[in-house]
Order: C-alpha cells, then sequence, then structure tokens
C-alpha cells in the first residue's frame, strides 16, 4: 500500500496565516489584544492573528475556499456536527418508513432550522461527515463559520478528534451538538458556555438516554471510551466515565431529539400548535 497524505487539521484547514494579512487586519488595534496561532489551507506557514478579527481584509483570503472562510478564533467554541444530505444515508429510522427522499428532505429541514438558531454565534464550526462532503456543506456555511471533515472512527472518536484540535488551535470552553435537536436555541450554547467556567463536562440529556450537547474546558479522551453508541445508555455511560476521572459535570435542559417519523410528526404539530 502506498503511503497516505496526511489529513489537514482543523487548524490548517480554517485558519489564514498570511502575515502581511494578518498586520492589515489588526491595524490600529490595541497591543494587549489576546493572539493564538492561525494557519491556512491554502498557505501553511504559522502566524499570529488577532482573537477579535474574523477576516484578513483581502479578496486573496475570501477566494481560498470554504475551509478558509473568514475564520474566527475565540476561547468559546460551538461545533456542530452535519452528514452530507444524501438520500439513503441520512435518518435512516425515518427512511424505514417515510422513505429515502422524504427521510432526506426531512434532514435538510432539521439542519437549517438548527443552523438558523445558531446565526449569531461567531465562528462556529460545521464538522461534516463524510470526509468527500466539502461542497455539499459550503451552502450552511455562514459568515465566519468554519468547516472541517468529522474523520475516520465511531462517534466516541469523532467527538474526541474535535475537541482535542479545538482545544489546540487556543479554544478554552468547546460545545459540540449534532443536528438532530430543533429545539435546541442559541441561549443552550451560551449556558453552557458559561456552566463551563465552574464545570469541567456540560451535558443536554435527551429523552431517549442519550444527550444533544457535550461540552468541556479540557481534552478528556477517556470521556467517549466504553459509550455504547446510539443507545439509551449513552448519558449515563458518559456520567459514569466522567465520575471516574473525576470530572465536574453539570446537565441542562432535557429536549427531544428527531429519530423517527413519529418523532418529526409530533415536533411539526407542536410548532404548527405554538
Amino acid at each position: 500500500m502506498g503511503t497516505r497524505r496526511a489529513r489537514p487539521s482543523i487548524a490548517q484547514w480554517s485558519r489564514c496565516d498570511n502575515s502581511a494579512h494578518v498586520q492589515r487586519a489588526a491595524r490600529g488595534r490595541a497591543m494587549s489584544e489576546a493572539t493564538v496561532p492561525v494557519r491556512c489551507a491554502a498557505e501553511h506557514g504559522p502566524a499570529r492573528r488577532s482573537a477579535t478579527s474574523s477576516t484578513c481584509g483581502t479578496k486573496e483570503f475570501e477566494n481560498a475556499g470554504p475551509f478558509c472562510h473568514r475564520a474566527f478564533v475565540s476561547r468559546e467554541q460551538l461545533i456542530v456536527f452535519v452528514k452530507a444530505p444524501r438520500p439513503g444515508t441520512v435518518k435512516t429510522r425515518i427512511a424505514r418508513t417515510a422513505g429515502a427522499e422524504r427521510a432526506c428532505a426531512i434532514y435538510r429541514e432539521l439542519v437549517a432550522t438548527v443552523l438558523q438558531k445558531f446565526a449569531s454565534i461567531r465562528g462556529a464550526q460545521l464538522r461534516f461527515a463524510p470526509d468527500d462532503a466539502p461542497e455539499e456543506i459550503k451552502p450552511w456555511l455562514r459568515n465566519d463559520w468554519v468547516a472541517a471533515p468529522q474523520g475516520t472512527g465511531d462517534l466516541g472518536e469523532r467527538l474526541q478528534r474535535a475537541f482535542a484540535e479545538s482545544f489546540a488551535g487556543g479554544a478554552e470552553r468547546v460545545v459540540i451538538v449534532g443536528s438532530d435537536c430543533p429545539e435546541v436555541k442559541s441561549g443552550d450554547i451560551r449556558a453552557a458556555w458559561k456552566e463551563l467556567k465552574s464545570n469541567d463536562l456540560v451535558l443536554g440529556p435527551a429523552i431517549d438516554g442519550g444527550y444533544w450537547l457535550i461540552g468541556l474546558r479540557a481534552p478528556h479522551p477517556e470521556l467517549f471510551r466504553a459509550v455504547t453508541w446510539s443507545s439509551d445508555q449513552v448519558l449515563g455511560q458518559t456520567l459514569a466515565q466522567a465520575k471516574s476521572i473525576g470530572l465536574r459535570a453539570q446537565l441542562l435542559r432535557i429536549l427531544s431529539d428527531i429519530d423517527t417519523e413519529a418523532d418529526w410528526n409530533a415536533y411539526v404539530s407542536e410548532r404548527g400548535s405554538s
């Protein structure tokens, strides 16, 4: 087998490093502003950029592609896990009763609903699967949002990777959500960031026994081991793992995921009556 080229990290996919651009973007800002290392898929030399700067301010930077799109570095990071909207690969439990095309349409509506709730949050990351889907994800990017592939492995490995790369990029409080919970609000994300100032772990419990949100303030790979993913044991097993490694955990409000056609119909009915 041939040698595979290493997949770029989130920092390489989404950060611009042109020092001249950085200097122009930061000109006139106080020297006391925090800076963090940033990188770009188009040009791979290291640079530093103001944490409050959202763009290099140049046409070349904006044309570098969706993975170098107005990157924003923040201590508080939101990551949304999404899938390419391909019939037969998304919402498979809904597809069993509604068909693959209908399930895919429902998934598109779920993603649009969730992302609209986060429109006011700067610098969000869309972590997508499979890794060959960048063009399908690109329409969901907003303003200074960025995207990166989730990579290989089970859900635990992909969550662990997303957290590790965000902390390595300078984030201090990282929150990850999926696209299955249309009831989530931007206030839930901000509440999680606030709780992470005094807690190691924040979870948003789902009615089905999983969680719709997970937040950390440091990498804890042990947290994603010995978890039976896609089961009603996920929340309980995660809390047990947290206790075993001495993490202080905080729970947010309980919400419902949309996993079945019945879930979707109930959500639509409730939305129509509200």
